[in-house]
């Protein structure tokens, strides 16, 4: 279109939404000075849509999530189609619920600059099996891989916060390194770790860098055989501490772990 830049967008269904709530010139397109200036997302755009499959054009929108308990959840929640994403960069946390139900997401880009991922954000999403947690997450809100495909998680540094259930009974999970020393055990609902891997039946390698041993919460780890690799320096001590002297069979030196980290 002649004067105009306007923004590729490959799947049919998220473009003739796009038209709806951005064109508001009715150039029949997305011109590019639309998704300069902030917007904001809410789940009458996209929640429970069964014909998106792809919204990689996502990450070049100037997006902010609503804030509250109404519009901000559900965003993309049964969205039963959507295969792909890659979320804006102007965004500072995963909305609760964002993707639960997504039953066929096999691939979501998460944005460095997040600090938070809510409650069942990819819940239901039995399709995915990897996602990458960007070095700026702080905390990891309650049930938020429950019923998903996620086989590895990778914790970074900046991960302080767990919530309870994240992974309960997420039995395609093999292996789960946390490279922090900061993450606690601290009594809140959000923070508490209660139930975080319980029956993850599948789960053999539960890797963890930090000499110091984290929290332990009530039934973290029930219902699992895994392997607990730790510093060698530390074997001792996690072998001691409250919670782990339980599984201290179980507690081997990091040195003895295969696989990569």
């Amino acid at each position: 279109m002649e004067g105009i830049t306007c923004v590729r967008i490959s799947d049919p269904e998220i473009l003739r939404i796009l038209i709806e709530r951005l064109d508001v010139d009715g150039i029949g397109a997305i011109s590019e000075k639309y998704i300069e200036n902030q917007i904001e997302v809410t789940i009458y755009w996209f929640k429970g849509n069964t014909i998106i499959e792809t919204f990689d054009e996502f990450e070049k929108m100037n997006v902010a999530f609503k804030d509250n308990n109404y519009d901000g959840p559900n965003l993309f929640r049964e969205c039963t189609a959507l295969k792909s994403i890659k979320l804006p960069h102007t965004v500072t946390f995963i909305p609760a619920s964002c993707f639960q139900g997504c039953t066929n997401l096999t691939n979501v880009v998460l944005p460095k600059g997040i600090t938070e991922i809510r409650a069942s954000a990819f819940r239901q999403c039995p399709s995915l099996k990897k996602i990458i947690i960007p070095n700026t997450v702080i905390k990891l809100g309650g049930a938020v891989f429950i019923d998903s495909g996620i086989e590895e998680i990778d914790l970074p540094e900046s991960v302080t916060s767990i919530g309870s259930s994240v992974f309960n009974g997420l039995i395609t999970l093999k292996t789960i390194i946390i490279r922090g020393n900061t993450i606690k055990e601290d009594g809140t609902s959000d923070g508490s770790m209660f139930k975080c891997w319980e029956n993850c039946t599948g789960l053999e390698s539960f890797v963890m860098l930090s000499e110091k041993p984290m929290g332990f919460g009530f039934w973290m780890l029930n219902g699992t055989t895994c392997k607990i690799y730790v510093p060698d320096i530390a074997v001792d001590v996690y072998k001691a501490a409250s919670g782990w002297s339980g599984l201290a069979s179980r507690i081997l030196p990091l040195s003895s772990y295969n696989g990569k980290l």
